[in-house]
């Protein structure tokens, strides 16, 4: 069924870039991502890639903020691991050379030893079968979604990394799963950690167009963040609950959410 993808590639960096994935697929994946408030600068990045043999690629990168340049890391990390695999270098090795270069640059040999740029890295391969890979280091996470029999099921995928930032692309761990027709991938940075996964849930499966729920929750987020309301719900980490618990307030974000079909 490969033969109906068209080669396709997004950086998704700032606000407004995200709309170019809109009609991606068929409106199969939609990405969205703040504008960042504390720095006045978005921290995060991420890429859609879609390769000639039908596989696809979605990527979501979250810069240090306590490190210098979190944004530069981030964005060096999505448009280097989006070159290199649409060359065909498989994921693990594309975020390796992606750190590699990012160690060449003058603002990675400026910066003190304990505040080099770093990012977090999370990526999705997914086989027009449906089965999925997802790469990860760091806390950005990935929630598969599904609704069987009208029971609502989210997984999550990733398993978050105390201090990532002291570790090396070659440590990320991996996941498998197999998606069936009109399961979601949900892939974020920690800007969207409070909300519950049946928030997450409702959301994703409530339109066919995935750019509105990726929307909708960057912009819940952002509205929460301006009145306070940020401490009020958060998924679990290791279950698959639909359990709240408060944490702190997070000032960047992305998503990027695919149905399979």
């Amino acid at each position: 069924m490969h033969e109906q993808f068209i080669p396709f590639s997004a950086l998704i960096l700032q606000k407004g870039e995200e709309r170019i994935a809109k009609s991606f697929l068929d409106n199969r994946v939609g990405a969205s991502i703040s504008n960042g408030h504390l720095y006045g600068k978005c921290e995060d990045a991420g890429f859609v890639l879609c390769r000639g043999d039908g596989n696809i690629y979605l990527g979501v990168f979250d810069g240090v903020s306590g490190n210098r340049y979190g944004d530069f890391a981030s964005r060096t990390f999505a448009r280097e691991t989006m070159r290199h695999i649409s060359g065909g270098t498989p994921v693990g090795a594309a975020l390796e050379l992606s750190e590699a270069a990012l160690c060449k640059t003058g603002k990675w040999k400026s910066a003190p030893q304990r505040r080099k740029p770093a990012c977090t890295m999370l990526v999705a391969e997914i086989a027009p079968s449906g089965a999925a890979e997802i790469t990860w280091l760091g806390d950005s996470f990935a929630l598969a979604l599904t609704d069987t029999n009208s029971s609502m099921k989210a997984r999550q995928l990733t398993v978050p990394h105390e201090a990532f930032w002291n570790m090396r692309a070659s440590e990320t761990d991996s996941a498998t799963i197999t998606l069936g027709k009109a399961d979601r991938l949900l892939l974020a940075s920690d800007g969207l950690d409070f909300f519950s996964k049946k928030e997450i849930w409702l959301e994703a499966f409530s339109y066919n167009n995935m750019w509105w729920p990726a929307n909708n929750l960057i912009k819940l987020a952002e509205d929460r963040s301006n009145t306070g309301n940020t401490g009020i719900r958060e998924m679990k980490v290791r279950t698959d609950s639909f359990d709240n618990k408060s944490i702190g307030t997070p000032d960047d974000r992305i998503a990027i959410i695919y149905r399979h079909e």
